[in-house]
């Protein structure tokens, strides 16, 4: 006969052997039944009611016990909230401006409830002045909320060393990366910052920052903390440009590197330049290895009397993958223009008179002021009977359809069918007055790239009406010189036919 039943509880960190002196014990007498019972212990319940929304639940454990016939029995210990460990942290950058942290914990024990909540707890400690604090806890920037109270501290200074010469302010700043769920005691992991590449829309984290993350995890009666690590986010490669004038319309371009996080590599520096905005009619690299603070120096050669706009580039490896960057993310937005133009400024050149042009240069000679390459291209695909019959001999195309179709769908038959079996040739005509500056086998950059009235028709290609439709643009098309159909005498001009692969 059970005649006693209650539990026993403690207030500790490290699960009881039993014999503290502290264990509590609630208890009710009566002749009770075998099966589950409850007792309401208010005191454990409070014991958390003027905590912080950022402090750890109160770790207590408890464990019932019976007399059964003056025969003591007890359960095992339960620990009220989660345990949870804090594991390794690997930094990247995206788009090598946001720093990521991929955090990895543990779930050790779920405590005396299923676990709802499970993630990662950033903590800021801050020291500087009051606009970079705002990133951590201003409106739709870090999303920060504070720990400790910010306060103002002064610095003495002077002859005297009593007058004040500079302010500054400090403060602790959290946030929680969570999700919700029923969680298994299991690893897991949790990138942290990425904006929406990873958390979210303006969680960020800074550059070259350091933070405190703890694991973290959460069940009805509290939460619970890992042990803090401390990591230092990666900063991102800067690029600047400068220039030097060598004539009106030569340049040296030098591209100079930032700060090259620990462990990664620029495998190659470039810049592209462009009469708009897109940067896509000259191009200049260089592949190598590169570290913080290193340039590489490009000759420029631009039309006169125009204006180009530039943007540099690189490529890093990171170790486990390479990634290209650009100077300036999104520097064609609009709304970005005036800083695009502060950051990189366009060249502008100055005109060139008739009388300084250079008419007699020889090949693998570099002796004129510029080069003015005026390129009409002309592609056009060709589709002739012969090759039908060489490609689609014997075949057969299926029209499920009335013997009087209508003309929309003769013209996508038409159309899907020559797509098949047509082959692509550029006839490409260049107007050049200087030496060719490329020969066979080099790989050219013809520009923009586009095709008129594209559509998705489950393989055919619809008939519009003009100026019906969307283009589909490429940035730029890479092609292939298989024979340059011509010569010419210095101190002239040809039309030089060029076949291409694109």
């Amino acid at each position: 006969m059970i005649t006693k039943r209650g539990f026993q509880y403690i207030i500790q960190d490290t699960e009881p052997t039993g014999d503290e002196p502290a264990i509590v014990e609630v208890e009710e007498s009566g002749d009770f039944e075998s099966g589950e019972y409850s007792i309401n212990v208010d005191a454990l319940y409070d014991l958390d009611s003027d905590n912080e929304d950022w402090e750890e639940a109160t770790v207590w454990w408890f464990r019932a016990f019976i007399y059964d016939n003056d025969i003591y029995y007890y359960g095992e210990w339960f620990r009220n909230t989660p345990e949870v460990t804090t594991g390794a942290m690997d930094n990247q950058l995206a788009l090598n401006a946001i720093p990521m942290i991929n955090a990895h914990g543990e779930l050790t024990s779920k405590g005396a409830n299923d676990v709802i909540e499970r993630g990662f707890r950033i903590i800021k400690e801050y020291q500087g002045d009051l606009l970079g604090m705002d990133f951590y806890i201003a409106i739709a920037f870090g999303n920060f909320d504070i720990m400790v109270e910010v306060e103002s501290h002064t610095i003495l200074g002077g002859d005297d060393g009593y007058t004040i010469v500079d302010y500054y302010w400090t403060g602790t700043f959290y946030r929680d990366s969570v999700e919700e769920g029923d969680f298994d005691l299991e690893e897991f992991e949790r990138t942290l910052g990425g904006g929406i590449i990873g958390e979210g829309l303006g969680i960020d984290l800074k550059q070259d920052d350091t933070y405190l993350i703890q694991a973290y995890a959460k069940n009805d009666l509290g939460i619970s903390l890992g042990e803090q690590v401390e990591v230092t986010t990666l900063q991102g490669t800067s690029i600047s440009v400068d220039d030097e004038k060598l004539d009106s319309t030569k340049f040296e371009k030098t591209v100079t590197l930032g700060t090259v996080p620990t462990g990664c590599t620029v495998t190659r520096i470039g810049i592209r330049l462009g009469r708009t905005k897109s940067c896509n009619e000259l191009h200049y690299f260089q592949d190598g290895s590169w570290g913080s603070g290193e340039s590489v120096t490009f000759l420029v050669e631009l039309e006169p009397d125009s204006t180009y706009y530039i943007m540099p580039y690189i490529v890093i490896d990171y170790g486990d993958y390479e990634e290209e960057i650009l100077g300036m993310i999104d520097y064609t937005d609009p709304d970005k223009e005036d800083e695009y133009l502060e950051k990189y400024p366009p060249e502008v050149t100055d005109d060139v008179e008739d009388d300084e042009l250079t008419k007699t240069s020889q090949a693998g000679q570099g002796n004129y002021n510029y080069r003015l390459i005026n390129k009409e291209i002309t592609c056009e695909k060709i589709g002739h009977q012969g090759l039908i019959d060489y490609y689609g001999r014997r075949r057969a195309y299926t029209v499920n359809n009335h013997l009087i179709q209508t003309k929309d769908i003769c013209c996508i038959i038409i159309s899907d069918y020559l797509d098949k079996f047509e082959r692509l040739k550029l006839k490409v005509a260049i107007d050049i007055d200087m030496p060719i500056p490329f020969e066979e086998q080099d790989v050219i950059l013809l520009g923009d790239g586009k095709t008129l009235f594209k559509a998705d028709t489950q393989g055919a290609v619809l008939f519009k009406a003009d100026g019906e439709g969307e283009l589909e643009q490429q940035a730029f098309i890479l092609a292939k010189i298989r024979k340059i159909g011509a010569t010419f005498e210095s101190g002239g001009s040809t039309i030089i036919p060029i076949e291409l692969e694109v």
